[in-house]
Formats: C-alpha cells, structure tokens, sequence
C-alpha cells in the first residue's frame, strides 16, 4: 500500500534534469517564497519517486500473475492508503489500515509486514537553539544564496545550512547532483574571495527576464 494516488514514477527526463543546474537553483533563489513552494510541491517527483523500469517490471510481474488464473497468488496493491496501527497477533501482525477520502478502516492480517517509508528530517535541537535569532519568512529561516543564514542581529560567525533548506534554497539543495556547487559556494563565502570561478552555465530552458530588449519590445 502507499498513501500517494498511484505507483508514481520519478520524472528524470532530459528538460527535467534542467532544475538540477546552478543556473536554475540560482533563478529558484531570487523567486518569492509563495512561487517557491509552489514550485517545491510541483516537482516533487524529480527526486522522489521509484525509476519507469522498476514501475514496469512490477506491473508485467503482477499482470502475468493474474493472467494464469491463480487469485491467490495476485499481489493487490491498495493507493492512497495507509496504515494506522500495527500490534502483534498470533505469528504475524494485525494492520489497521485507513483509505484517503473515504471512511473505511479495514483490518488486516499478515505474516509479515515491511516498512518502506524512508525517512524523515530529524533536526537536532542544538540547531533549533542556534537559528533562534534567525531573520524568519514564513516560518522558515532565510537562507541567502551562498547557504548562509541571515540573523536579526551580527552573529559572531556564518550558518550555513544544508540538506534543510528545499523551500528556500530548493529541491537542489537536498539533492547530491549539486554538492560541488554548493561546496564551492560555501567556501567562496568563508575565503570572502572567488577561489572557486561562478561561471554560469548557460541555461537550456529560458524566461521572458533573459530576453533581449528588442525582442522584448517586438514581442508587445
């Protein structure tokens, strides 16, 4: 079971990939913070989802199961569900299970149950003490564009703040495609001199901001 709609399939195509680049995440950046989460929630599914091969093979293996007629060798996969309590019954387990949208809270029996959840953020509260003092937006701390933390008042040295930051620094910043990036960034910000060059790569997709005057105008 998954309490998404659907198997949803990573989306890591070509043009996607584009919003993994340093000139996208710098574009991200200087968006306001409404169109940042926004554009968070939209793109989810550049990083979180499985691969289209993994979704087909287990659709063909399910489909050739129960095309041989078995029911009860049919693997049944149960979307926008989720799973609210878990204790143990005889040799196995008792699910309390919960559908999206609806009122139904079947039980279920099972030998064994496997808990794919990934994880979640568990921040520790030296963090939470140490951005205390941070300028906040939304509920969130700002973020400027090379990682460090803005303060209300002069800290005694910088924040930078990584793996915690989609919303303001987007889904970019959580994601291994731009360590070196952001590591570049970073250091540039503690030598406060340009050791690693910012040299922008040139984006694939553009934005009526990037286009020249005349065009501009030819366009009105």
């Amino acid at each position: 079971m998954t309490s998404r709609g659907n198997l949803f399939t990573r989306d890591d195509s070509s043009f996607i990939n584009v919003s993994y680049t340093p000139s996208y995440s710098q574009r991200f950046h200087s968006l306001p913070l409404k169109k940042r989460r926004t554009i968070v929630d939209d793109e989810k599914l550049t990083s979180d989802g499985i691969s289209a091969e993994l979704s087909n093979r287990i659709y063909e293996t399910i489909y050739h199961r129960s095309a041989t007629g078995n029911i009860d060798d049919v693997i049944q996969l149960l979307p926008a569900v989720v799973m609210k309590e878990l204790s143990p019954h005889a040799d196995g387990w008792r699910a309390l299970l919960a559908s999206h949208g609806t009122c139904q809270r079947p039980t279920v029996v099972a030998d064994r149950v496997v808990l794919a959840t990934g994880f979640e953020p568990r921040p520790l509260a030296f963090i939470d003490r140490l951005l205390a003092s941070a300028s906040m937006e939304g509920g969130l701390p700002v973020v400027k564009d090379d990682y460090s933390v803005q303060f209300e008042d002069n800290a005694p040295g910088q924040v930078y703040l990584q793996n915690r930051s989609p919303v303001q620094s987007g889904l970019q910043s959580v994601n291994l495609s731009l360590v070196a990036y952001r590591n570049g960034r970073i250091i540039n910000s503690l030598l406060r001199r340009e050791y690693y060059l910012n040299v922008p790569d040139r984006p694939i997709l553009g934005c009526l901001g990037l286009l020249p005057a005349q065009e501009t105008q030819n366009a009105r």
